[in-house]
């Protein structure tokens, strides 16, 4: 008998759910794992297919990266500046001895709470009315520190913000000279504005036609880089890793939990996905496993 699945990361099911799942672990791993659905000898390959010489991910004599952006989620300006201070500065702070970091931030365009962003207040109130801290927060955009939008605000109304709302944050980050250029968010439903990817159930920000659609906005304005709400696994898999047989790439595999991507983890945990993997069809479901899993 193979070694059942360690199912801790997936209790935020319902009960019915977890059972059922917890079966199929049971036979998938317990019967010897299902071919994962591409072969080990690509799996363990590293750099361009084809190419004589791997391409390092990372200049020598360097092996990984690290950045680091604060969450600006209930920041106060004056608490942003004391943080700053310390993380960044290298003087004497309330919190100590400044530590010398290169550490960036995030910023929101709206605040109804008034944390920190350009404007306080909602979205729909026109003409928007700039926070305190709109000079401040415009230099230090320009200068490249706030370089992650933290989604378009802050707001507690079950509403969503439409496209010409959308066109409206971002022309005026355009013609304030920022450029950020990494999108993050989370949240609940009011955030409808959030990317899901394949994973999404409430996110609709990536999905053409609907009213809070901006991935195209915000690709145009010249973001690279986005944060699905929903994919945020910290288990390590297939990345660099080699196997020594086919049957070890597809144990692996088979003790990956893909199923958490496509079912919701919130108060509407019965959701349904918009793409579960029981409905892929079954030529693009190792490609989407292989993706994940690596």
């Amino acid at each position: 008998m193979g070694k059942l699945l360690n199912k801790a990361g997936v209790q935020w099911l319902p009960g019915a759910l977890r059972g059922a799942r917890d079966r199929l672990f049971q036979v998938v791993l317990g019967n010897g794992a299902a071919w994962c659905g591409w072969p080990v000898k690509e799996e363990n390959r590293t750099g361009p297919a084809q190419a004589p010489v791997p391409l390092r991910r990372y200049p020598f004599p360097y092996r990984c990266a690290l950045s680091i952006c604060n969450d600006t989620d209930t920041f106060y300006y004056p608490v942003f500046e004391e943080f700053h201070a310390f993380v960044n500065g290298t003087k004497p702070t309330v919190l100590g001895d400044g530590l010398g970091l290169e550490v960036g931030d995030s910023l929101w365009v709206w605040s109804e709470q008034k944390f920190l962003s350009l404007y306080h207040g909602l979205p729909h109130q026109d003409p928007p009315t700039p926070s305190p801290e709109f000079g401040r927060l415009v230099e230090l955009g320009r200068l490249g520190w706030l370089d992650v939008l933290h989604g378009f605000g802050d707001w507690n109304g079950e509403w969503t913000l439409d496209r010409d709302r959308i066109r409206f944050a971002l022309d005026r980050l355009q013609n304030l000279g920022l450029k950020p250029s990494v999108y993050v968010n989370h949240g609940g439903y009011n955030m409808a504005h959030n990317i899901g990817g394949p994973w999404g159930y409430y996110q609709k920000g990536d999905l053409p036609g609907e009213r809070s659609y901006c991935l195209d906005l915000l690709r145009g304005l010249g973001f690279r880089f986005f944060w699905t709400d929903v994919f945020y696994e910290t288990e390590k898999y297939g990345e660099h890793q080699r196997f020594a047989t086919q049957k070890a790439l597809d144990e692996a595999v088979a003790r990956y939990d893909f199923q958490r991507f496509v079912a919701a983890g919130d108060s509407a945990e019965s959701s349904p996905a918009r793409t579960p993997a029981a409905v892929f069809p079954s030529d693009e479901l190792p490609p989407w496993k292989r993706d994940l899993f690596n």
